[in-house]
């Protein structure tokens, strides 16, 4: 009906992964759909991070193709094979030799000028990534990824690779113990567990995001730790970073709504 839709709308308009990603038609209606049987179950509220929406759309989705536990983990070897080499298009074959038919998986999309493949969407190949980084249960990996984005990134005029920015964004949603409750167990069948469970990854991210919060930052990668922060969304850990915070420059940051959230929630 009208009201549904109108809320759709706005629910997808106010968060830009979820906006960009809704210009293919099948995410659309994906999360539509999603956002459907979320209201009427009663579970929208569950739904507040990126993170958490995505976790929803996916498992739906994993659901509904009868996926596998090995399917599951190629998918997501695949992801981040391709977010470590900056690759977004892949071969035919490439996909097969993982153990995937890419013809007949809902997360793959053929372009057929190029004769190649890709995710449906970037944020969905992010988003694999950092589950696979929870499946593995890597520390190490984890601790690599982390390093590639610090450094120089934080000293200097340069800016990490964004999507290495969003899969660590994902993996501190991925952290939140209250994530999508029903939907992160039926990932969790399919021995996606996540770090709040895996007590050496989850400590690497806090010590990872101490560290930062405690230097000078460009105004954009403070605004990148505090989304960090929102999608965890844990409150004792909120408090004891940012206690003895008095003042946050983003004067050089053009904010948007979903900006406007985070900052509410963590100020």
């Amino acid at each position: 009906d009208k009201q549904n839709s109108e809320d759709a709308f706005r629910f997808v308009r106010d968060n830009e992964m979820l906006s960009t990603s809704c210009c293919i038609p099948v995410i659309c209606w994906i999360v539509c759909t999603v956002l459907k049987i979320s209201k009427v179950k009663g579970h929208v509220d569950t739904m507040k991070t990126t993170t958490s929406i995505f976790v929803h759309v996916v498992s739906t989705l994993l659901k509904h193709h009868k996926y596998k536990k090995s399917e599951l983990q190629s998918l997501c070897a695949l992801a981040e094979m391709g977010t470590k080499n900056n690759k977004v298009l892949f071969e035919k074959d490439e996909i097969s030799n993982v153990g995937l038919n890419p013809d007949s998986n809902p997360f793959l999309h053929k372009l057929h000028l190029r004769k190649k493949y890709s995710f449906i969407h970037l944020s969905f190949q992010e988003f694999f990534t950092a589950l696979n980084y929870t499946m593995v249960n890597s520390t190490e990996a984890v601790m690599e990824l982390l390093s590639s984005v610090s450094g120089q990134y934080w000293t200097c005029n340069c800016n990490p690779k964004p999507q290495h920015l969003s899969v660590i964004r994902f993996l501190f949603g991925l952290s939140n113990r209250e994530v999508s409750g029903r939907e992160k167990l039926a990932l969790e069948d399919l021995g996606a567990t996540v770090p709040a469970h895996q007590e050496d990854l989850f400590s690497a991210l806090k010590d990872w995001f101490h560290e930062k919060m405690k230097k000078p930052n460009p105004s954009e990668i403070t605004l990148f730790l505090l989304h960090c922060l929102y999608e965890l969304h844990e409150e004792e850990f909120l408090k004891r970073t940012l206690e003895g915070v008095r003042s946050i420059n983003l004067q050089n940051s053009s904010l948007k709504r979903r900006d406007c959230w985070v900052l509410q929630y963590c100020l």
